[in-house]
């Protein structure tokens, strides 16, 4: 399924995304998620493409919907480009009632789009593996490609 928006640059222009690619890593390894993006208007623009992350059966309650990365790309009509992310695993750590930064197993939900209300895609995934405890020393950051 393509989704356009309207999104203001120097002038409007229109962007489509293709659909969402999510190889699932585990507990304790990382995810990546690619999407297409593609300039359907007549003019150049620049779209800011945002990665969200829902965990869907987590211990505690999650937020429905949180930021794990974003980036900007900038395109001339009809040009496209395939953004991928790499998520660390720690990246979908939280804090259990234990009060330590873990990642379970289980279902997630990412999406991407031009902002939160304005999601064009989605995939869920299973993450295998045991639960895992991060040191919040060991945060590390979704990278993008």
């Amino acid at each position: 399924m393509i989704k356009t928006a309207l999104v203001h640059s120097d002038a409007y222009t229109r962007f489509d995304y293709g659909e969402l690619r999510v190889v699932a890593g585990t507990t304790a390894t990382e995810t990546s998620v690619a999407v297409e993006v593609r300039n359907v208007g007549e003019r150049a623009g620049e779209e800011v493409v945002q990665l969200y992350c829902r965990d869907d059966v987590a211990s505690v309650a999650r937020p429905s919907r949180e930021l794990i990365g974003f980036t900007r790309v900038d395109l001339a009509p009809g040009e496209s480009t395939t953004v991928g992310f790499t998520v660390p695993a720690n990246r979908l750590a939280f804090y259990d009632p234990a009060m330590q930064r873990v990642t379970e197993p289980g279902t997630f939900t990412f999406s991407v789009g031009a902002s939160s209300a304005d999601i064009r895609a989605k995939a869920t995934v299973e993450l295998t593996g045991e639960t895992v405890l991060h040191p919040l020393a060991d945060r590390e950051m979704t990278t993008v490609r």
